[in-house]
């Protein structure tokens, strides 16, 4: 990871979600990239579909929404079958999934950072530092 700025993967299927989050993160100190999950027609992930992601690859931790289209759509690449790929690249993993939700139940031996939908901006600015071992030197206050 970056010593100074750690590059966070959001992995968020709503743009504005994707936004509000990345700003925070930002406003943190961390730099950012955002991706949409799978998308139509066949919801599979550029990652799954030929073993290598670019974007998570390059970055220093992802943030995962663990409701994504495809999990809407019960088709191609599930949310959490991104998990083991992006934990096999070395990555720590932030998933932001509803708590009462079954998925955390069936990945919780893969020992994730969760943050509890929807993210509370302290929450996830103080689990992206916690998990990635980088003090985010910009703004990350509660709003």
């Amino acid at each position: 990871m970056a010593p100074d700025r750690p590059l966070v993967l959001i992995v968020e299927q709503d743009p504005d979600t994707r936004d509000r989050v990345g700003g925070w993160l930002e406003e943190a100190g961390a730099d950012v990239m955002v991706c949409p999950g799978p998308t139509p027609y066949d919801f599979t992930c550029v990652g799954s579909r030929d073993g290598r992601c670019p974007l998570a690859q390059a970055a220093d931790l992802v943030v995962l929404d663990l409701w994504l289209a495809s999990d809407a759509a019960m088709l191609g690449t599930r949310s959490e079958s991104l998990i083991p790929s992006y934990r096999s690249w070395g990555k720590p993993v932030v998933v932001m999934t509803d708590r009462l939700d079954n998925v955390t139940d069936r990945i919780e031996d893969l020992s994730l950072a969760t943050v509890e939908w929807p993210p509370d901006r302290r929450e996830l600015v103080e689990t992206v530092q916690a998990i990635s071992g980088v003090r985010l030197p910009g703004r990350n206050d509660h709003e």
